[in-house]
């Protein structure tokens, strides 16, 4: 690895805290979705109406539709500086499980669409540990009806993120000395962090303005 100046070595290191931030890790909230913003927006909206009444309504309607697209507009921005940064990871990095794939989800018991990014790795350790529940849960339906305890058991057998997490824990170290690796080697990989980040501060600073709280998302 290349000797790095303290300064170079910190602004690397913040660029794979911000690759971090837009894995989807498992247990934690570090996927970067379309709820969070569409929340943001419908907050905007809420806060203009609970205001005092204006006495120019068409002004408040401009401050609101403005708000939105803010957020909307960053979104979008985050979304394509995202597609960049993985598409470079996926060509530099070694291991063709460490490639990042995004994919649109929705989370259970809501209706709400969710950007999901997370490591190929990831993705295969949650489906081959869901197969055997799977099967428990086709044989769980019958022509007679539910068997509602073998129904139960196989609920029981989904692991959940934070299971599957611990048990890939040092995949994901892996994962992250890949990150840190390639930064240090590919200027280019290193600017779409930086831009990444900046467009997430971006986002932190529109929140920041619209709410005057910072964005903990």
């Amino acid at each position: 690895m290349n000797v790095l100046t303290g300064a170079k070595r910190s602004r690397q290191l913040f660029a794979i805290l911000v690759l971090a931030g837009s894995l989807s890790s498992p247990g934690t909230a570090m996927a970067q979705d379309t709820a969070t913003e569409q929340a943001l927006a419908d907050d905007a909206k809420s806060a203009t109406e609970n205001q005092t009444t204006q006495s120019e309504p068409e002004l408040l309607e401009e401050i609101t539709v403005v708000g939105e697209q803010n957020f909307i507009s960053i979104r979008y921005r985050i979304e394509r500086a995202e597609d960049n940064l993985f598409g470079l990871f996926n060509d530099l990095n070694s291991r063709d499980d460490f490639d990042i794939v995004c994919r649109t989800i929705r989370i259970t018991n809501s209706n709400i669409p969710r950007r999901s990014c997370e490591p190929v790795f990831f993705t295969e350790l949650r489906r081959n540990s869901s197969q055997f529940a799977q099967s428990e849960l086709r044989q769980a339906w019958s022509d007679e009806g539910i068997d509602i305890a073998l129904l139960d058991r196989a609920m029981d057998l989904i692991p959940e993120d934070k299971e599957l997490q611990e048990l890939a824990a040092t995949t994901f170290e892996q994962l992250q000395e890949e990150m840190l690796r390639i930064a240090t080697e590919n200027p280019k990989y290193l600017e779409a962090l930086m831009q990444l980040g900046e467009v997430k501060a971006l986002l932190q600073r529109e929140r920041q303005k619209q709410f005057g709280v910072p964005d903990n998302d």
